[in-house]
């Protein structure tokens, strides 16, 4: 998969894809394997072999401090910002 084509909904921001490079990098997988994984839809396959990524994933409370986090919040910002100028 071309980690610079979101699946045929369009060519992916250098943001988008600095995003997705740290995260394989983190997860130990290639950004190609990630993205085809995130566009599968399955995230558990994407937890698996993180401990930590899926006990976060698999409790509520702690997903609700991540979302609500800084961070996220500015991820999920920029990521709208990205999509409104499509």
């Amino acid at each position: 998969m071309n980690i610079g084509n979101t699946g045929g909904s369009g060519a992916m921001t250098p943001e988008q894809k600095k995003m997705l490079e740290l995260a394989a990098a983190r997860l130990g997988i290639s950004p190609e394997e990630l993205a085809r994984r995130l566009h599968s839809g399955n995230i558990s396959s994407i937890a698996s072999g993180n401990s930590q990524l899926a006990k976060v994933l698999g409790d509520k409370q702690a997903m609700e401090r991540l979302m609500n986090s800084p961070q996220a919040k500015a991820l999920l910002a920029s990521l709208a910002k990205s999509q409104d100028k499509r």
